[in-house]
């Protein structure tokens, strides 16, 4: 993977793209790089260009890092890390609230396990 940064016109061009690889990674996916390059052929740009694909790639990766860790401070850090790659804020923050929607926050527990509701008497 290469980590040196696009030029802007190239990250305005292809910044739709996060929106999909927000949508992949909500859904399970690992981003192989078969499914960037996949993904690569819906833009304009070139999806064998290795500075356009690690560019995706590390997009993919801030994504899944949030996923696998979804807290308010990794959530924090994912949107700045975005920013930073060039990215602009509204797109960045729609991709994060994806993912951040696919995330389990746990399930509700009921302690007895069966509840038991009776209405008196008349009052129904």
């Amino acid at each position: 993977m290469t980590t040196s940064r696009l030029p802007a016109d190239i990250i305005e061009q292809f910044s739709a793209l996060l929106g999909s690889l927000a949508r992949m990674v909500a859904s399970g996916s690992k981003l192989s790089e078969t499914e960037l390059k996949v993904l690569l052929m819906g833009s304009d740009l070139e999806a064998e260009d290795p500075t356009v694909l690690g560019e995706l790639e590390r997009w993919g990766k801030i994504l899944i890092a949030f996923k696998e860790h979804p807290s308010a401070e990794i959530r924090h850090a994912s949107v700045e890390a975005l920013k930073q790659r060039g990215l602009k804020e509204a797109p960045v923050l729609y991709a994060v609230d994806l993912v951040a929607k696919s995330t389990p926050t746990g399930k509700l527990k009921v302690r007895p396990d069966d509840l038991n509701f009776e209405l008196p008497a008349g009052g129904g």
